[in-house]
């Protein structure tokens, strides 16, 4: 690897010596001495290698530790010019003193922050504290180590390396009293439990805790230091994320993931039962049960813990008197949930279901994907210098809680694109409310990024309107209840129902009318849309779909039921080119694959052919279906496909995936028919008389209802509509008008959303 060898220097041979006596021994010239750039990476090298050990202790920060490096030259160099900013600032000022309140001092610079020093102290003795003034601004350039120190207000020359807190607060009940610079200081017990576990016996320890470095009767100094959050967590030596009190339960899964995250040790090898068994507890040993009761502790649900976690330089998860750095966790939860580990374990940890991960309702989730999101969430904000968007950070959060609804936007400032953060200021005056901050998002979302933007912002809608809300502005407030079948973060989209008309189109016909937000309180959207079809039919909601292999007459009800819907309502369904069968199994699963990004394998039809036929007794269930080779092999045969083959591995793979896919694609929506005969998925509160309508830029369609105001609409939802997910209509509409195939120009019409 040239690059790394000219980064550390190149080690030389000595060219021997041509003497003659033997006790002169050659001497090799000197290795050329290391630039400091090259010090600097082989430092953070070290650094990063450090951090992957996952035998290492944890140790709280203090005042002083022959471990803890810092940058003198370059802080002494960066102090002596924001030294010289203060003195200039202050004698504009006249150098005013900072305002008291309480035990707290103003907060003057905008990178100011607290730190809490907790004086030593052993078992029930007073807690007591004390608050050191730091700067989180100062920052070093790659290749030097990240910094993980603040630097005090007092000497900006000296550095405060703190430990950051991340945690559940609990109910705001503030019983407990700590003393802080010799006053008395409510906190939260959940708090109290978490100083009291970590103060030190002999010397001070420096943390940051919101609840007491933040002045939180201070609304103004709240919505000030929610922008450092990112600075603050990226500053901090490491970060305790509390799950909590201990036990033997606890304590024994914390051991599990630690067994199983070590980096240097992927053990898992196949998704075969026999290779679980082999190397793992079976899936009825109760550990499974504890450690899922572990990752499905309180802090795993919150919103803010989000930014907390992603952002840390060097989390530690803590239970009890139980440590696990976060790559351990991380690397456990990729490997069980890669491998399908939960997958076995669902049938022995009681009510669970796989499918639906971003609804609300479900009966439960894969708590390895969902833990393994948030850490590769964090992989990404290290590896990549393009944040995402914070609308594909709330579309992925929907399912976290917080108890400030503004905080849904506000928790995620820290890890979003640049541009977001610096068009959001957060606010939580009384005035300023959640349904506010939400349609001002939204109208700042749609107006100022690319013309895909009103479309990805339909996408998040898939609720009843909100009352304090516009149709169109997705109510962060509310769960997801379906998986969105055309928001995604990938460029790999399967879908294109607008036919791919993008840039100058919308500009050319249309030159006034880019997407825009009107009316006096910004209620109303305007965009190019084509009104498609009407709904005519609609069955009942499917809200919990699955398929089984295990007694098909009597479990399959979601199959049953949609097969009687279409024969029931066959002489409205047009079929052509495809045949009702196929027709339907693609709906079924919104023709997507089970990662839903991608057009289902042909092994599906013989599937659900299968599943159909042995689900309703007859054969076969709907007129033009197709069987495979394998399934018209003799009974008795290796090769034939059967509910048997089906149960075993490696075609159990395949099932599985059907299934999942069937499961996002029904889960919280109606089959329908449109009046022009087109089978679809629909919003579960869609009903007869609403219309599709195809909008520009979009992939997929969306359902619309007349709203009181004449000529405008309220959004009900995105939908798959069998036959037009190509851009069919829009080629339609095209050729009905008149227009060349290629011809620039959108064949529809301006429709507003209120």
């Amino acid at each position: 690897m040239p690059g790394l060898r000219s980064i550390f220097g190149r080690l030389r041979r000595g060219t021997p010596s041509t003497a003659s006596t033997p006790s002169t021994p050659p001497t090799p010239p000197a290795a050329p001495a290391e630039t400091e750039q090259q010090k600097a990476f082989h430092e953070w090298m070290l650094l990063e290698t450090q951090k992957s050990d996952i035998h290492r202790q944890f140790k709280l920060a203090r005042r002083s530790d022959p471990a803890q490096r810092f940058a003198e030259a370059e802080v002494r160099k960066w102090a002596a010019a924001k030294q010289h900013e203060q003195t200039a600032a202050n004698s504009a000022t006249c150098d005013e003193p900072a305002k008291q309140n309480g035990i707290y001092r103003e907060l003057r610079d905008p990178y100011e922050i607290r730190v809490l020093e907790v004086l030593p102290g052993v078992g029930d003795e007073t807690l007591r504290c004390h608050l050191v003034h730091c700067s989180v601004e100062f920052e070093l350039k790659f290749p030097h180590p990240k910094v993980q120190y603040a630097l005090s207000m007092q000497d900006l020359t000296q550095p405060v390396w703190y430990t950051a807190l991340s945690y559940v607060w609990g109910p705001p009940n503030f019983e407990a009293t700590i003393e802080c610079d010799g006053q008395a200081l409510p906190i939260t017990r959940s708090l109290e439990t978490v100083l009291r576990r970590f103060r030190l016996p002999d010397c001070s320890g420096f943390m940051w805790v919101d609840q007491i470095c933040i002045n939180q009767n201070d609304l103004r100094e709240k919505e000030r230091q929610i922008p450092l959050m990112a600075s603050i967590y990226r500053h901090a030596l490491n970060t305790i994320i509390w799950l909590g009190e201990g036990n033997a339960e606890s304590d024994a899964a914390m051991d599990l993931l630690r067994k199983h995250g070590d980096p240097r040790k992927m053990i898992l090898t196949e998704s075969d039962p026999n290779e679980f068994k082999r190397v793992l507890p079976p899936p009825d040993d109760k550990i499974w049960s504890h450690v899922w009761d572990l990752l499905s502790r309180p802090w795993f649900t919150r919103v803010w813990v989000i930014q907390e976690f992603v952002l840390s330089q060097d989390p530690w998860l803590v239970c009890g008197a139980s440590f696990l750095p976060g790559k351990a966790l991380s690397v456990a939860c990729q490997d069980f949930m890669e491998h399908g580990v939960a997958r076995w374990l669902m049938p022995k940890l009681g009510d669970f279901d796989a499918g639906n991960k971003n609804a609300s309702g479900w009966r439960g989730t894969d708590v390895f994907e969902s833990t393994w999101e948030l850490c590769s969430m964090k992989n990404q904000q290290a590896s990549s210098a393009n944040l995402p968007p914070l609308i594909e950070l709330l579309a992925s959060t929907r399912k976290v809680q917080c108890y400030d609804a503004r905080d849904r936007i506000y928790a995620l400032l820290g890890i979003c694109s640049h541009a977001d953060r610096a068009a959001i200021r957060p606010s939580y005056a009384p005035e300023w409310t959640d349904a506010k901050q939400y349609r001002a998002y939204a109208t700042y979302f749609i107006t100022q990024n690319t013309l895909r933007a009103p479309s990805w912002m339909l996408l998040c809608v898939d609720h009843e309107p909100s009352p304090d809300l516009p149709s169109w502005v997705p109510d962060w407030r509310k769960p997801r209840q379906t998986v969105s079948l055309g928001f995604a973060d990938t460029k790999t989209r399967p879908y294109n129902a607008a036919a791919k008309y993008e840039g100058l189109i919308f500009v050319r016909r249309f030159p006034q009318t880019a997407p825009f937000v009107k009316g006096q309180n910004e209620e109303e959207l305007c965009l190019l849309g084509l009104v498609a079809d009407t709904l005519a039919v609609v069955s009942d909601v499917f809200c919990d779909p699955d398929v089984s292999l295990a007694n098909p007459t009597t479990e399959n009800t979601t199959l049953i039921s949609a097969v009687e819907f279409v024969l029931q309502h066959s002489g409205q369904i047009t079929a052509e080119p495809d045949g009702l069968f196929e027709t339907l199994w693609r709906t079924l699963v919104a023709n997507k694959d089970n990662s839903f990004v991608s057009w289902p394998s042909c092994t599906y039809a013989e599937i659900f052919s299968l599943l159909l036929d042995e689900s309703t007794g007859r054969s076969p269930t709907l007129p033009g279906q197709t069987y495979s080779a394998r399934q018209k092999l003799p009974e008795g045969s290796s090769d034939r496909l059967d509910l048997n083959s089906l149960a075993a591995f490696p075609d159990w793979q395949i099932f599985q995936a059907a299934r999942m896919a069937l499961i996002n694609a029904l889960r919280n929506r109606r089959l329908g028919i449109t009046e022009a005969g087109r089978l679809g998925l629909f919003p579960r509160h869609g009903k007869v008389g609403d219309t599709v309508c195809v909008v520009q830029i979009s992939d997929v369609p969306f359902l619309l209802r007349a709203a009181e105001q004449s000529g405008k609409y309220c959004l009900v939802g995105e939908c798959y509509v069998h036959g037009i997910m190509k851009g069919e209509v829009v080629e339609q509409e095209k050729a009905r008008r008149g227009q060349e195939k290629d011809e620039d120009g959108w064949p529809g019409e301006l429709i507003t959303l209120v």
